[in-house]
């Protein structure tokens, strides 16, 4: 809070050195970020800013860099836009408070900020509110991350609430029980195998690997995905039990052949 109020004071001894004017260029932002001319947006943006702050020009200038996937850039513009603008409610605060939520990149606490932000509007969607508990566990707020997560956990589907866990890298129990939850609701997919290697990774990492055995092997029994079974052996193999390794390994060497090879001659 106090490095936000500090960037905001700033930006407004900034504002004070510009005499405002409003936007005379007759140029029509709207109108051409429909057609996707965000590089000239910029160049226009940057002449009407040059003689001050204006609201219509900063805020395409923001969204082209966004579009243009220069996030350092569209950060910087949502900062600002936000501190001018933060008396203003609707989509265009909105936008600049999720550029700031998902691209802080190095600065959590900005993550935050603008997560507890945004949740707090009414356009607020599933996604963002994901996005804020990764960033409270990014941030080691763990308990108003679990205040969170106990707050929505009931709006979201087990798919969403499964993948935002295993971003967060929450516990290893919680991601189990939602993705055992999402197995139930919707059953094999690849997402969901996507999702299972994620988490076995991590797990595995923890030394908690073993938590996920049951479920792995009930989606294995049902799909018979060979990079389940491959799956299944990595955690075997973490678990130091060779024997049962090597027989999921052995399920899948004739799909993955080099794969389960590789894995086999490093132990």
């Amino acid at each position: 809070m106090r490095k936000l109020m500090i960037v905001k004071n700033i930006f407004l001894v900034f504002l004070f050195l510009f005499h405002l004017s409003s936007c005379t260029s007759g140029f029509n932002y709207e109108k051409s970020y429909a057609s996707g001319n965000y590089n000239e947006i910029i160049l226009q943006a940057e002449s009407d800013l040059a003689s001050g702050i204006e609201k219509t020009p900063l805020y395409y200038k923001m969204v082209s860099h966004y579009r243009l996937g220069e996030f350092d850039q569209a950060v910087e513009c949502a900062q600002l836009y936000y501190a001018m603008f933060n008396d203003d409610r609707g989509k265009q605060i909105n936008d600049a408070l999720s550029i700031m939520l998902y691209h802080s990149e190095g600065d959590v606490e900005m993550s935050i900020y603008a997560g507890k932000l945004l949740t707090q509007t009414q356009g607020a969607r599933a996604d963002d509110y994901a996005a804020y508990f990764i960033a409270l566990m990014d941030g080691g707020r763990f308990q108003e991350a679990a205040d969170l997560y106990n707050e929505i956990r009931s709006s979201l589907s087990a798919q969403t609430a499964a993948f935002m866990c295993i971003a967060a890298r929450s516990s290893s129990t919680l991601i189990t029980s939602n993705l055992e939850a999402w197995y139930t609701e919707s059953g094999y997919s690849d997402d969901f195998r996507r999702a299972l290697a994620g988490a076995a990774n991590l797990m595995i990492q923890r030394g908690d690997g073993a938590i996920l055995l049951p479920l792995a092997i009930s989606c294995y029994n049902d799909s018979g995905n060979a990079l389940i079974a491959i799956l299944i052996g990595d955690i075997y193999i973490d678990e130091g039990d060779i024997d049962k390794a090597s027989t999921y390994y052995s399920e899948a060497y004739e799909e993955y052949p080099q794969v389960v090879q590789k894995r086999i001659s490093s132990y």
